[in-house]
């Protein structure tokens, strides 16, 4: 007796002569659907595309071909518009019914009647069906494409032991194997033997949303039947299949509630998933802070949330962003622009919380005036080597901009003794306002300073008073140094303060006395010595110490 190696167990020789004699017809054939059959209506195009696919998908596996279960819609097509080599069709493998080459599949995105493809596990192949939503295909007829190249099925002819049915022209050409027991075939092996069928109905999917988005469930059943998927009002309903898909659901942020999902097969029997939606709400999203900047002034923005963020953030273009963690506001460094600026700045804030990710945005006008003189100063610099005696003081006016401007300054104290000056095209300019040793008037009170910066274009002025308080001068004072016989000498007079010699006299000529001139002094201790030399030898008188209060 011969026996016959066959990967196929699904099929005993007798069965696959026959069906190799139904399908033998089909070996070169390729159904083509005609353009005129998409003018139809949508249903009975879809409904014949769908029975078309079904029938060559069947065939294909039928034939020792095998789909990838993650492959998806589009090789699935492929595979069945992809004609097999002569010699392996010879051989009983590949021999099914090719479809157009010209169906392509395109993503629906509106509503209506679309294709679906879910692969069934049971018999190894898609299956396609015409349902009212999900996600699904329109069919479209490209004119351009053409029938793929020619594919070798080899490895799968010699994989089920027909080695010499590809070396010639005889089908049948088969190895013997060997005889095995009382003579019985060897039990035959093949990937697609027939599933063991499963316990009951199941659902697949997510029993537990906390996201925003779109949902499917999916219901299977150990054996092909008409299945419905219900979703709250809206359902799928498929016959002769073992999956479905259920309608499409929308969850929106801030929802609450339970969903139920149910799966019926036409002999009743039916299973519910209850699903618990647990959405957090969106979050509302502002940024708070000025509109334009017209100034150097440091300004700063706060992007404000209406609830705490796990993490919230603003942006100002050009500089670095500030985030917060699980907070609901967030505010930027303080910046500012310089004189003559003139930009636009965007700002972008977002923040996130478990509903997802909201963003708001806000733009800002920078325009400030090319020269501006911003602010005055105005210094009062004592000179320290003259202080006690002659009170000069200068005051110093500045263009704090930096820019190049007209000045004037006038410094008037309280006596009504008054010093002014005006320069072009500089940026600070000093006043001293000085008093002369000579005098014997006491200055007691202030110094009223009034300067102003203008542009060199005239059209910015800024003005400013300063009152600088005055040290008191104390009573004039004078000294007299003699000889206590009258004999004529020349004298010396020092007077220090901290030990530091601040006036010296010397007469000119001998006498009898000397007296300092009249000498204003402020508050402080001072020393007074004296010396003199009489026919060239030297003397000196015991210093003097005294103190002037404020």
């Amino acid at each position: 007796m011969r026996f016959c190696k066959w990967s196929i167990a699904a099929f005993s020789l007798i069965e696959v002569l026959v069906t190799m004699a139904v399908i033998a017809a089909a070996t070169a054939t390729v159904v083509v659907v005609f353009p005129g059959i998409l003018s139809r209506t949508r249903s009975a195009a879809l409904s014949q595309v769908a029975a078309t696919l079904n029938q060559s998908s069947s065939a294909f596996v039928g034939s020792g071909g095998q789909f990838d279960p993650q492959g998806g819609a589009d090789q699935a097509l492929l595979l069945l518009q992809t004609p097999v080599d002569e010699k392996s069709q010879q051989a009983g493998f590949g021999v099914f019914p090719l479809v157009d080459p010209r169906w392509t599949l395109q993503t629906k995105t509106s509503e209506g009647e679309r294709l679906i493809c879910v692969f069934d596990a049971a018999q190894k192949r898609p299956v396609w069906s015409v349902q009212d939503s999900g996600a699904g295909f329109d069919v479209l007829v490209d004119r351009s494409k053409s029938t793929p190249a020619v594919a070798d099925w080899s490895a799968q002819v010699d994989a089920a032991g027909h080695v010499t049915a590809r070396a010639s022209a005889w089908v049948w050409d088969y190895h013997d194997a060997a005889a095995t027991g009382s003579g019985s075939a060897a039990p035959a092996t093949s990937p697609y033997a027939a599933p063991t069928a499963a316990a009951g109905l199941t659902i697949t999917g997510p029993d537990t949303i906390t996201t925003a988005g779109i949902y499917y469930w999916t219901g299977a059943s150990p054996q092909p039947g008409s299945l419905t998927m219900a979703v709250g009002a809206s359902q799928n309903q498929a016959d002769g299949i073992t999956q479905l898909q259920s309608p499409s659901q929308t969850i929106h942020a801030g929802d609450h509630t339970t969903l139920a999902v149910t799966l019926t097969r036409g002999d009743g029997a039916t299973i519910t998933k209850n699903v618990t939606i647990n959405v957090p709400p969106s979050l509302n999203l502002v940024i708070a802070g000025p509109d334009t900047i017209a100034d150097t002034t440091p300004a700063s923005w706060t992007a404000m949330a209406d609830a705490a963020a796990s993490a919230i953030s603003i942006a100002v273009q050009g500089y670095a962003n500030k985030t917060a963690l699980n907070q609901a506001s967030v505010t930027s460094d303080p910046l500012s622009w310089p004189a003559g600026s003139d930009v636009l700045v965007t700002l972008l804030a977002t923040a996130t919380n478990a509903a997802g990710t909201v963003s708001a945005t806000k733009t800002v006008t920078v325009k400030l005036a090319k020269e501006v003189a911003v602010a005055i100063e105005i210094t009062p610099v004592l000179n320290a080597s003259t202080i006690n005696a002659r009170g000069d003081y200068t005051f110093t006016l500045i263009s704090k901009s930096g820019t190049p401007a007209h000045m004037d300054l006038t410094a008037t104290a309280s006596d009504g003794r008054t010093v002014s000056a005006s320069l072009d095209n500089v940026t600070q300019m000093p006043v001293n306002l000085a008093f002369n040793p000579a005098e014997t008037d006491r200055l007691d009170g202030t110094v009223t300073i009034n300067g102003t910066v203008t542009t060199a274009d005239g059209s910015k002025s800024v003005s400013q008073t300063a009152v600088v308080a005055i040290p008191r001068m104390k009573q004039p004072c004078q000294w007299t140094i003699a000889t206590a016989d009258g004999t004529p000498a020349t004298f010396t007079m020092v007077v220090s303060a901290g030990g530091a010699p601040i006036y010296q006299w010397t007469s000119t000529a001998a006498a009898a006395s000397f007296t300092t001139p009249m000498t204003n002094l402020g508050a402080g201790t001072y020393t007074i010595s004296g010396s003199g030399v009489v026919d060239g030898k030297s003397f000196s008188a015991d210093p003097i110490i005294f103190q002037l209060s404020p």
